[in-house]
């Protein structure tokens, strides 16, 4: 597990498990209810709350989380949880209203408006000064991406060998809302002890990133 600098400086209770997940558990986590319990007790709180991501932009909470790609919160002891293998996993902390987001960034996530969404989300409870933090994901050398994806990310975020600067676009939708920003700079396709969806070829293994009050 890896943590983020600056929301441990600012004492939330968060983590960025890749492939020692798999190993302890011989499984994903949440595909059974004995794997999720264990997880549970491992990251100290009492519920977690995992969605059924969908590559959608739709916001839930702790008590609706199905068919969602981003979670917010301000209970305490509810972790809020992200599955990926090469998207990213947005964390989020508001510090004077004590709240947390979790958020799962693919592509057609980011371009379906999910971190925008998230943001309108933030600021209408009342969110002012968000810190944001972007996990291990796949970095712009590793993701090559078809033709299609032209009419939705323009020239700054996609070169001439369709290499997507996924992380890029999510730091300048953030810029403008957020009052720190942190990328763990990790690429899951280079970095073996963490899943990748592209170079473990299509795997259905997932690292899981929380975070909780």
């Amino acid at each position: 597990m890896i943590n983020s600098k600056i929301l441990t400086s600012n004492g939330v209770n968060h983590g960025f498990y890749g492939q020692e997940l798999t190993k302890d558990f011989g499984l994903n986590v949440f595909d059974l209810d004995d794997t999720a319990f264990d997880f549970i007790n491992k990251i100290n709180v009492s519920a977690c709350k995992c969605m059924d991501q969908v590559h959608g932009n739709k916001i839930g909470s702790e008590r609706s989380f199905k068919k969602c790609d981003g979670l917010v919160t301000r209970a305490k002891g509810i972790a809020l949880c992200v599955r990926t293998a090469d998207c990213v996993p947005l964390l989020i902390y508001d510090k004077n209203t004590n709240t947390i987001g979790a958020i799962h960034v693919g592509i057609r996530g980011a371009f379906r408006g999910i971190v925008q969404n998230t943001i309108k989300y933030l600021q209408n409870i009342g969110c002012k000064s968000c810190i944001a933090v972007l996990g291990p994901s796949i970095a712009k050398e590793s993701c090559k991406v078809g033709n299609e994806f032209k009419k939705f990310f323009s020239d700054e975020y996609l070169d001439s060998e369709n290499r997507l600067d996924l992380k890029k676009f999510i730091k300048n939708e953030l810029k403008n809302f957020a009052t720190e920003i942190e990328d763990v700079e990790i690429d899951t396709f280079k970095d073996e002890n963490f899943h990748s969806y592209r170079r473990e070829n299509g795997t259905m293994l997932r690292n899981v990133s929380f975070i909780s009050l």
